[in-house]
């Protein structure tokens, strides 16, 4: 199910679990790390993890997120984030989903059951974050980015077994990485005097096979 507003807070929030918001409540910690591109042809593909802590409720677990890249560099946002999509995790895959690009700069997925779908205290990962970097000059870099950590940016639902809340992580992890766009391969093409003998040589087989 693709959701069609900006983010799912007020979806995970009174839809997942109808829940109210907290007054006075620990924080979790979420270390967040964008893992170093892999170029995939004209596509660079980068992993997004996270380490999810709990000293205060063991019991806790993560009920849902958003990513944000709007803090990448200008030559990926512009004129609008079409260069971006998100390949989500196994883990995740199944839970519902809003997917702004090319017109937003942010994904979101959050469980239908926070109680029972859900990411517990661990390392997990959240799927792919792929860029297309069709048309940019070969050798050029460009940084891409999920550290808007704030209401509107990158952040995280987490359930404590009663209620469900959005919070920004405490980061001590990698948001950022720096792309280098490969040159450019073609296929090699047969010298003339290779292809003449090569066609010479389908000739010949040709008129052997006549003449048998």
């Amino acid at each position: 199910m693709v959701m069609s507003l900006r983010g799912l807070t007020g979806f995970a929030l009174a839809g997942a679990m109808m829940a109210t918001a907290a007054t006075v409540q620990a924080v979790p910690t979420v270390v967040v790390t964008l893992g170093p591109p892999v170029i995939n042809g004209s596509q660079a593909e980068l992993e997004v993890s996270i380490n999810f802590s709990d000293t205060d409720n063991p019991n806790a677990v993560i009920a849902g997120f958003q990513l944000d890249v709007s803090q990448s560099d200008a030559s990926l946002t512009t004129p609008d984030f079409f260069r971006f999509s998100f390949t989500p995790d196994a883990a995740v895959a199944t839970w519902d989903s809003f997917v702004g690009f090319p017109t937003d700069s942010v994904v979101t997925f959050v469980p239908v059951d926070a109680s029972v779908d859900n990411l517990a205290i661990g390392t997990h990962t959240l799927g792919v974050l792929n860029v297309n970097l069709g048309g940019l000059p070969a050798g050029s870099q460009h940084a891409v980015s999920i550290g808007n950590f704030a209401e509107d940016g990158t952040f995280f639902f987490f359930f404590d077994g009663e209620q469900v809340f959005d919070f920004v992580p405490i980061v001590t992890g990698t948001a950022r990485q720096v792309i280098t766009v490969p040159e450019v391969t073609t296929p090699a093409i047969p010298e003339p005097a290779t292809l003449t003998l090569g066609t010479l040589a389908l000739a010949g087989l040709a008129v052997r096979r006549r003449r048998a």
